[in-house]
C-alpha cells in the first residue's frame, strides 16, 4: 500500500465501551460476514449498511459514526439480528450508537448524559414536579378540598399557557442546536453556511418525499421479521398529532369562552360529547394502545433474543404510556365525581409526566423523530444532488 493511501486509525476505547454498556454488548461477536447488509431491505445499494457501521463501532471510530446519517436509516426492525449467524444483533448496536449520537448532539451537553443514566432520573422528574408545586402553592390549595373537581382551580390555564410554552421553547432551542450539529457533521457545513447555497427545488422534493414516507411509515413495510410494529408506531405518531391538535383547539375555546365571553365553540371545561373531547379521547386511547404494543413487542423480541431493550428505551415508552393513562383517568375521575384526594393527585402526576416529556424531548428517544427526519432529508437531498446514479435501490427497483 502506498503512503498516500494509508490512514492512521485512533480508536476511541471509551466510545466502544459506551456502546457495549448501552445495549450493544453483542458488538464483539460480529466477524464481518455481511449478512446484515444482505438481509436489510433498507440497505442502500452503494453502501454496506449496517456492516460498515459495525466495523466503525468495533474500531471505535466515534466521529465517523456521530456524523453518519445512515445510522438513522435503521428502524431497528430486527431483521439483521434475527438472521445474524453470530448473534451480534446489529440492530441493538445501532440503537446504542443512536443513543450516543443523541448525547453528542445534546445542548446543554450534561443533559444528554443525565438522560442516559438511570441514577439521574429521579432528579429529572423532581425538577418539573417542583416547578408545578411552586405554581400550585402559589395559587393556594385550600379550595381544592370542596366543590366539584375543576382542574383549573389547581393550576390556572393562564399559568399553564405560560409555563409549558416557555419550557417547550427551550426544548425547541436545544433541538435547533442539535439539528445544526447533525447537519454540520453529515455535510461538513453548518445550516447557516448551507441555507444560502441550498437548491430550493431539490430541498422541497427531499422534504416532501421524506415527510410522505413518515406519514405512512413506508419504511416499516420493508421489515420482514416484525411487520406488525408498524401499527404501534402509527398509533403513537398520530396520537401525538391528535393531542397537539386537541391542545391547540382547547386553547382557542378557552380564549373564546373565558376572555371573549363567547361560547361559539362551547363552554369551558368542555362537555364529554364535545367534538374536541372526542378527538382528545381518541388520541389518548391511541397513545395508550400504541405505547403498550411497543412495550409488549420489545418484551417478545427480547425473549427471543432478537432485540435488547435498555432502560433508556423503556424509560421513554413508560413515560408516554403514563401520560396517556393518567390523562385519561384524570378526565374520568372528574366526570364521575371522584374524591379530590384521588382526582387532583392524578392530574398532577399527569402534568409532571407531560412536562418531563416536553422538556426532555431533545435528550430522550423522542429526539429520534426530529433527528431521524433531518438525517433522512439530508440523505435524500444528497442523493438528488448527486443525480440518478445515487438513487436508492428501492426506488430503482420500483422504476424498473
Amino acid at each position: 500500500m502506498s503512503e498516500q493511501n494509508r490512514a492512521k486509525i485512533e480508536p476511541d476505547l471509551d466510545f466502544i465501551q459506551d456502546v457495549l454498556d448501552n445495549g450493544g454488548e453483542s458488538l464483539k461477536k460480529c466477524f464481518q460476514c455481511g449478512t446484515c447488509s444482505v438481509v436489510c431491505n433498507l440497505s442502500p445499494e452503494d453502501k454496506p449498511f449496517p456492516r460498515q457501521e459495525m466495523i466503525w463501532a468495533q474500531w471505535g471510530l466515534k466521529e465517523k459514526l456521530l456524523s453518519d446519517p445512515h445510522v438513522w436509516t435503521c428502524f431497528q426492525c430486527s431483521d439483521c439480528s434475527a438472521y445474524c449467524p453470530r448473534g451480534a444483533s446489529p440492530g441493538d448496536v445501532l440503537g446504542a450508537i443512536r443513543k450516543k449520537v443523541i448525547e453528542g448532539l445534546a445542548f446543554p451537553s450534561f443533559m444528554g448524559k443525565a438522560m442516559g443514566d438511570p441514577q439521574y432520573w429521579p432528579w429529572l422528574f423532581l425538577f418539573p414536579a417542583l416547578i408545578l408545586l411552586a405554581v400550585l402553592f402559589g395559587d393556594g390549595i385550600a379550595d381544592l378540598k370542596q366543590g366539584p373537581i375543576v382542574y383549573g382551580k389547581m393550576i390556572s390555564h393562564l399559568e399553564m399557557n405560560l409555563v409549558f410554552p416557555l419550557f417547550s421553547g427551550l426544548a425547541a432551542l436545544a433541538f435547533l442546536v442539535g439539528v445544526n450539529k447533525l447537519w454540520t457533521g453529515a455535510s461538513g457545513q453548518s445550516l447557516i453556511e448551507f441555507l444560502p447555497k441550498m437548491k430550493m427545488d431539490r430541498m422541497f422534493s427531499a422534504v416532501r418525499e421524506v415527510i410522505t414516507d413518515i406519514l405512512i411509515h413506508k419504511d416499516f413495510d420493508q421489515c420482514d421479521t416484525n411487520k406488525w410494529r408498524k401499527l404501534a408506531h402509527l398509533l403513537v405518531f398520530y396520537a401525538f398529532i391528535g393531542l397537539l391538535a386537541t391542545t391547540a383547539l382547547a386553547i382557542v375555546v378557552l380564549v373564546l369562552a373565558e376572555y371573549l365571553h363567547n361560547d361559539i365553540l362551547g363552554e369551558y371545561p368542555l362537555r364529554p360529547l364535545h367534538p374536541i373531547k372526542w378527538l382528545g379521547n381518541a388520541s389518548a386511547v391511541a397513545l395508550i394502545a400504541g405505547s403498550w404494543l411497543m412495550i409488549q413487542n420489545r418484551k417478545e423480541l427480547g425473549a427471543k433474543g432478537d432485540l435488547k431493550s435498555s432502560a433508556y428505551d423503556l424509560f421513554f415508552l413508560y413515560i408516554i404510556f403514563g401520560v396517556g393513562v393518567t390523562g385519561f383517568l384524570a378526565q374520568v375521575f372528574r366526570f364521575l365525581g371522584f374524591p379530590p384526594i384521588i382526582a387532583y393527585p392524578t392530574y398532577f402526576i399527569h402534568l409532571v409526566l407531560v412536562f418531563a416529556l416536553l422538556i426532555y424531548s431533545p435528550y430522550s428517544k423522542f429526539a429520534h423523530f426530529v433527528y431521524r427526519t433531518v438525517a433522512l432529508i439530508h440523505k435524500r437531498y444528497a442523493e438528488l444532488e448527486a443525480g440518478p446514479a445515487s438513487e436508492p435501490a428501492a426506488a430503482k427497483a420500483q422504476a424498473a
